[in-house]
């Protein structure tokens, strides 16, 4: 996964995992230190700091979309990411929802909020998102990369 990092990620929803982090550790069990290294050693910084969103081009939001009591998506995760980045978006930003949802999130909820930034999607900012594959990881089975399948 780090080996195709760019300079930094952004995260709220894991802030207190991510404070537990240190510059040689991820608090994700199946990412090596030896990877974080790497990565760093690469430009990789984590940053919780939005106003950054500027300095990348890709923004991947990639967080939590746990089940309501209707066994629907929770988007609280999602909204609240793509709310705190709208104020940082800008031509030329192609944003990537990798969270598992119902389709239609990228167009119903991502595509207003990033045009309410003056931005046409399709024009001068992009959008996209990939299907969640889940899989189940263990301490003793970490698998294999695997192709994902894109929506444009």
């Amino acid at each position: 996964m780090l080996k195709w990092a760019t300079r930094y990620w952004v995260s709220t929803s894991t802030r207190p995992r991510w404070k537990r982090s240190t510059p040689s550790r991820s608090y994700i069990e199946h990412i090596p230190a030896d990877s974080i290294a790497t990565a760093r050693s690469r430009g990789f910084e984590a940053t919780t700091d939005f106003s950054r969103a500027p300095e990348a081009d890709t923004l991947i939001l990639c967080v939590p979309t746990p089940l309501n009591k209707y066994r629907e998506p929770d988007l609280s995760f999602v909204l609240n990411t793509i709310d705190s980045l709208v104020p940082y978006l800008r031509e030329g930003h192609l944003v990537s929802l990798e969270s598992t949802t119902y389709p239609g999130t990228t167009d119903e909820e991502l595509l207003p909020r990033i045009e309410s930034r003056g931005l046409k999607v399709g024009e001068n900012a992009f959008r996209c998102s990939r299907r969640n594959v889940k899989i189940r990881v263990t301490p003793t089975s970490v698998p294999a990369p695997f192709p994902k399948s894109v929506a444009v």
